[in-house]
């Protein structure tokens, strides 16, 4: 069975700041994959599961038809 995904698309750029494990204070920009990766965990640190972020009448996708998103919307062919 396929994993199913919803067709959200995230930003690809973010700019996050934290302090680290020794209390030093960081700013950093993370850009492609990561960033969406980071947008996503910031949503369970906020109690945001996926479905409240679909838009109105969105339908879930296959995990390959959502690979093909991404790469279509960052301008690759590659795999991610």
């Amino acid at each position: 069975m396929n994993e199913v995904l919803d067709g959200y698309i995230r930003e690809h750029i973010g700019s996050y700041d934290y302090t680290n494990r020794t209390g030093q204070q960081i700013k950093k920009n993370y850009e492609g994959f990561l960033a969406r990766i980071i947008q996503h965990e910031f949503d369970h640190l906020n109690g945001i599961t996926f479905v409240e972020r679909m838009e109105k009448g969105e339908e879930l996708v296959t995990e390959g038809e959502f690979i093909k998103q991404i790469n279509l919307a960052e301008g690759s062919g590659d795999k991610v």
